[in-house]
């Protein structure tokens, strides 16, 4: 029954991917050849999200399986509060990755992620063309009355279509802003839902009831064998 909800999870992000890069790419309103788009982009991308999830399952059973495992400190708000063996660690993490609870979760989150990108850029992309019009009526007078004339000369099909590049723009510029945002700091909501469940295992582990930021990291270098990976 697991591999069911793990197969179905991954077809759910495959096809929501698909969905994705169709919309941005402007495939959806091509009859067959949408629907043959969509089945294609949505195996490829299942196919790429089962590899990438196989192959970090293989190293969390890697570590787990190391009789050499190492000890790593694990600290809470900077605070040493015990050791713990890398291959508990990493079985852990395992459990954590194989709960599809905490994929559904996760799926949600981004999801709430993505309505937030989205609603913010309702309130953004507005202003920007405004003031971009604004400064083009300033700074070129010409150009935008250019625009103007070329805006009503124009058919309801050729607003359709320019309407139809601002709504891929839109989309292009969400994803774009949820891979790129979080670098500076911007996370919209996001949260890690499989690290805060690893972190309510090593809570109980360790018995502590305070909250805060686990770190479990590995010991000085010197002291940590040639063949074990770090925590």
């Amino acid at each position: 029954m697991n591999g069911i909800y793990q197969w179905l999870l991954r077809a759910a992000i495959a096809v929501i991917a698909s969905l994705t890069v169709n919309a941005i790419m402007g495939w959806l309103d091509q009859g067959w050849l949408s629907l043959l788009l969509n089945v294609a982009t949505s195996a490829a991308a299942m196919f790429g999200i089962s590899y990438l999830l196989d192959r970090q399952a293989e190293r969390y059973a890697k570590r787990i399986n190391n009789p050499s495992s190492i000890d790593c400190d694990v600290r809470l708000n900077g605070i040493l509060i015990g050791t713990l063996p890398d291959a508990t660690y990493a079985a852990m993490q395992l459990e954590a990755f194989r709960d599809e609870r905490n994929a559904l979760a996760q799926l949600w989150n981004v999801g709430r992620v993505a309505i937030t990108v989205f609603d913010r850029m309702i309130v953004v992309v507005p202003v920007l063309v405004f003031w971009g019009a604004l400064a083009i009526a300033v700074f070129s007078p010409y150009t935008y009355t250019e625009m103007l004339l070329e805006f009503q000369k124009a058919d309801a099909a050729t607003i359709t279509r320019a309407l139809q590049g601002v709504v891929k723009i839109g989309l292009s510029f969400v994803v774009m802003t949820m891979i790129i945002m979080p670098m500076f700091g911007f996370r919209f909501g996001f949260k890690n839902c499989y690290a805060e469940a690893v972190d309510q295992m090593l809570r109980h582990k360790f018995n502590t009831p305070v909250d805060g930021e686990f770190r479990v990291t590995r010991p000085l270098l010197a002291t940590m064998p040639k063949d074990n990976k770090p925590c």
